[in-house]
């Protein structure tokens, strides 16, 4: 590994894996791809990512992957993990808060409650096409 490339922990990848996990061969191709990427930014609640040439692409539209993914404790909402998507490779793991303060650490994946595919409208318009 060359000096200062820094890669996603193995709780960070399962977590991407769990956050597809609904989504079947798009899971296991988007942890192959979360395996490989380096993290090019980071912030508590953000985590960008660029996958090496060579990885296949996912068959998934830009933006979020359409799931919801719930972090909780006990019965209350903490917020949601929120994985993106660009020309078919994961680009960013995002973790948005619903509390006062923002998370100062990722969650387990024990810890998110995955919602199937969403009806998550689109972030850059037009919405899901029909097919």
């Amino acid at each position: 590994m060359k000096a200062g490339v820094v890669k996603l922990t193995d709780d960070l990848v399962e977590l991407v894996s769990h956050v597809a996990s609904p989504m079947g061969a798009v899971s296991a191709a988007l942890r192959v791809q979360a395996s490989a990427a380096t993290v090019t930014r980071h912030t508590p609640t953000m985590i960008d990512l660029a996958v090496p040439d060579g990885l296949a692409p996912v068959d998934l539209a830009d933006g979020p992957l359409p799931v919801e993914a719930l972090i909780h404790e006990g019965i209350e909402l903490l917020g949601e993990i929120i994985v993106w998507v660009r020309a078919g490779h994961v680009t960013g793991i995002e973790q948005a808060w619903y509390t006062d303060d923002p998370p100062s650490t990722w969650p387990k994946p024990a810890r998110v409650q995955i919602r199937g595919e969403s009806a998550r409208p689109s972030m850059l318009g037009g919405g899901p096409e029909g097919g």
